[in-house]
């Protein structure tokens, strides 16, 4: 008896293509396993981005006459090992109010400075501060103290200065009224 002819093979797939298939169904899994996850807990779904980006500092605020010492307590930070001669240093103490839009989790380089009002001189500084939002809006207070010059008196103001990520870009900027070393005007 003569075998019966064995029915035509089932052509293979391309290993490209069964590859393509089973990257499309683990991804068809997570995107479900995902939607599923944010549906129960809504918190961890991604905010959109925010359609708009604006920065507003406002309400700067001169105590003129701060010790270093007093700085660190207001801020709650321990003065650690730090030796009096430092902390009794007299310095201006700043504070303005921020209002942040459109910046979750950048990065936002802040520089402040101590001028002399009579001739523009930077006097002192820094430029290693920034703040870094939470939120798509955020707000809050932000502190700057600076250790004045002695000698003369002379006519100073603190600036700030709040730049965009690459820190090229000016997004707001506020200064003080002028004073005297640790006088108002």
């Amino acid at each position: 008896m003569a075998d019966a002819p064995a029915p035509p093979a089932t052509p293979a797939r391309p290993l490209g293509l069964r590859v393509a298939k089973g990257v499309a169904a683990v991804v068809a899994f997570i995107a479900s396993a995902l939607g599923v996850i944010f549906v129960l807990v809504p918190s961890l779904k991604p905010e959109p981005p925010s359609p708009t980006r604006n920065v507003e500092l406002r309400h700067m605020t001169l105590e003129p006459a701060v010790t270093f010492g007093a700085y660190l307590k207001r801020i709650n930070q321990p003065a650690g090992g730090l030796e009096k001669a430092v902390l009794r240093q007299h310095g201006a103490l700043a504070s303005f109010d921020y209002t942040i839009e459109g910046y979750k989790n950048r990065t936002l380089p802040l520089a402040w400075q101590l001028v002399d009002a009579s001739n523009g001189n930077r006097l002192d500084g820094n430029r290693d501060l920034s703040i870094k939002p939470e939120v798509t809006k955020d707000s809050g207070t932000w502190p700057v103290w600076s250790a004045l010059p002695g000698g003369r008196p002379r006519r100073l103001f603190i600036e700030v200065t709040l730049y965009e990520p690459r820190g090229v870009v000016p997004l707001g900027h506020l200064r003080t009224r002028t004073f005297t070393n640790g006088q108002a005007h």
